[in-house]
């Protein structure tokens, strides 16, 4: 996004809630405060997630912080609920059995409709889930490997990019901090 179109924002949300106003010779300032959250985002996603709030009666106009959520909640793809993961784990349990734990997972390639789907299969392990001779037992289980694998999957992706790439640099650093421990 740029800043023609943050300024569209920032007048549909004085709009929409005529409380929020830009102060005189600081629309620069906001602009960019504004822009420094949101600006990965696209704006009509954005402008969108505007309108989607204004429905819900606000009293007051929201901050960028729920509009970066709102916006990526909008444009992310469906996540499948406890239910739906399950059965596709299930099918897949039927089609291919033990094997892919006895091939290796990795040599099988199961293939997943959604990411978080694939990180819960990981932690839970396929040998556990195709030995399993309780239903119950299985969908309890899976709903509390599953949950928290969505949650994390939800909480990346609500995440604005630039504390993706920091996060990421972080991670990169103390990868190679272990590494070089691990050297001495």
């Amino acid at each position: 996004m740029d800043r023609r179109e943050m300024i569209k924002v920032l007048s549909l949300l004085s709009f929409d809630w005529p409380n929020f106003t830009v102060p005189n010779g600081d629309q620069g300032a906001l602009v960019d405060a504004w822009l420094r959250l949101l600006g990965d985002l696209d704006a009509s996603v954005v402008l969108a997630a505007v309108e989607s709030l204004a429905n819900e009666n606000r009293e007051f106009a929201p901050p960028p912080g729920v509009i970066s959520k709102r916006a990526r909640e909008l444009s992310a793809p469906s996540i499948p609920d406890i239910d739906e993961s399950l059965a596709e784990v299930l099918e897949n349990v039927r089609a291919i059995g033990s094997n892919a734990y006895t091939l290796g997972q990795n040599s099988l390639k199961l293939r997943w409709s959604h990411p978080a789907i694939e990180d819960a299969v990981a932690a839970f392990s396929w040998q556990a889930i195709c030995e399993s001779e309780n239903p119950d037992v299985l969908r309890g289980q899976w709903a509390r490997f599953y949950g928290a694998a969505r949650a994390r999957y939800e909480r990346e992706q609500a995440m604005p990019n630039s504390v993706k790439e920091l996060l990421s640099m972080i991670n990169l650093r103390a990868d190679r901090t272990l590494e070089e421990g691990d050297q001495r």
